[in-house]
């Protein structure tokens, strides 16, 4: 029986996925003397040849697969990893974590991204999936699903002497934010064994190898899709650092050029800007939006389609509270079934405020002193469903539409 591991290489940017195998050991164990684990990294006794792991995985070396080694730090007993010796033999076991050198096949983010979410179903025959690679197939298809979804941000990061531009993976509904944690929770500690064969070990959590590893998937396909838009984008779009931030994003390489002055107050602007998206996600509650249908009499440049404010609970969003109703709160806190949101009433304007930027027409009812809604004509709220729904929705905002719309819109489906 062969059994296909596989995970990102550990380091704090993960860029080579690594898939390995090993055949499962089934005589009785040996008996005799206890052997102390190997001081240097030996060849890990039950691992497979590469020819196998081609064959099983369904893979050919060529298009970011290639040949290569790694350690992985794996429980040891009696000079032997564990997983090398029959389940007969383990029962008395006295593990210690020792370095094992093994060969296997090196893929980079997208081969192993396409890999990962076309994995059939059902193995081979004689092949079975290790709950590591089991793992990795789980977080692929949630990176394509934040990937169809347009679920990424761009983002400037002072790497050393560096900046370089990003796409950054973003989960603003209760439901994303559930899946992540769910596969942070579930990672197997495998999944942290593995480094390059030349590197020393040093420790890696979960958050930090699952984020990476998202946000490679995320920031890597973006930029084999963008192609086409770079190059509709016009060359004076913005001149100086902002320019050279927008060709970072949408090129091979992500270091962005410019005055150190005007980079570091980029990248002040957008950590700014970032910290907005991320209050809005973790405050408990989010300003929404929601568009009613008018009568059916109603003409086109009559401004009949009403866009409701309200204030939506994060972790159940059939919780809403009508923008009247955050107005008529007396107290500095809002409690709503057991859940406290503070200041309802600054959060609320603070949100309209930045929502205004995404869509224009919201800016007028910032004039009043308790804006609850904004009236829109036909051609406006198509211009809401089509164009502003998203990009609020990406910004941390809730939106509901018609059931209509929802039936009419495009969806994406993933394999």
């Amino acid at each position: 029986m062969l059994i296909l591991h596989a995970s990102w290489l550990a380091a704090e940017t993960v860029e080579t996925f690594f898939i390995w195998g090993e055949v499962a050991a089934d005589a009785e164990g040996r008996k005799g003397r206890r052997r102390a684990a190997p001081r240097k990294p030996a060849g890990h006794p039950a691992q497979a040849p590469t020819s196998s792991l081609l064959t099983a995985a369904r893979l050919s070396t060529g298009s970011g697969v290639t040949k290569s080694s790694a350690l992985a730090r794996l429980p040891t007993d009696d000079g032997q990893p564990l997983t090398a010796r029959p389940l007969s033999a383990q029962g008395d076991a006295q593990p210690t974590l020792a370095d094992w050198a093994i060969d296997g096949l090196a893929l980079t983010a997208p081969a192993a991204l396409s890999a990962l979410v076309t994995w059939p179903t059902a193995a081979a025959p004689g092949v079975t999936l290790g709950a590591d690679l089991r793992f990795w197939i789980a977080a692929a298809r949630f990176a394509l699903e934040l990937l169809a979804r347009q679920r990424y941000i761009p983002t400037l990061e002072e790497a050393g002497k560096t900046v370089v531009a990003r796409w950054q993976p973003t989960w603003v509904d209760a439901d994303e934010q559930a899946r992540f944690q769910w596969l942070l929770n579930a990672m197997p500690p495998a999944c942290r064994s593995l480094r390059p064969a030349n590197a020393a070990w040093h420790p890696i959590g979960p958050l930090t190898l699952l984020t990476a590893a998202l946000t490679t998937w995320v920031d890597q396909q973006v930029r084999a899709w963008a192609g086409p838009v770079q190059r509709a984008l016009p060359r004076r779009l913005a001149p100086g650092a902002v320019r050279s931030w927008i060709d970072a994003l949408f090129s091979p390489q992500p270091q962005v050029s410019g005055a150190s002055f005007q980079l570091s107050g980029l990248v002040g602007q957008i950590n700014r800007w970032l910290e907005d998206l991320q209050q809005a996600t973790t405050a408990g509650f989010r300003v929404s939006f929601q568009l009613a249908t008018p009568p059916a009499a109603a003409s086109p440049g009559e401004r009949s389609w009403v866009v409701h404010y309200l204030l939506q609970a994060t972790d159940d969003p059939s919780l809403l509270v009508p923008a009247e109703q955050v107005w008529q709160e007396a107290s500095s806190t809002l409690t709503l079934l057991n859940r406290r949101l503070l200041q309802p009433q600054e959060r609320l304007l603070s949100g309209l405020a930045k929502a205004a930027r995404l869509f224009a027409p919201l800016e007028q009812t910032l004039r009043a002193a308790c804006p609850s809604s904004v009236a829109l004509t036909t051609p406006e709220a198509y211009t809401f469903l089509r164009e502003a729904a998203p990009l609020l929705e990406q910004s941390g905002f809730g939106i509901l539409t018609p059931p209509w719309w929802q039936k009419a819109r495009p969806r994406w489906a993933c394999a």
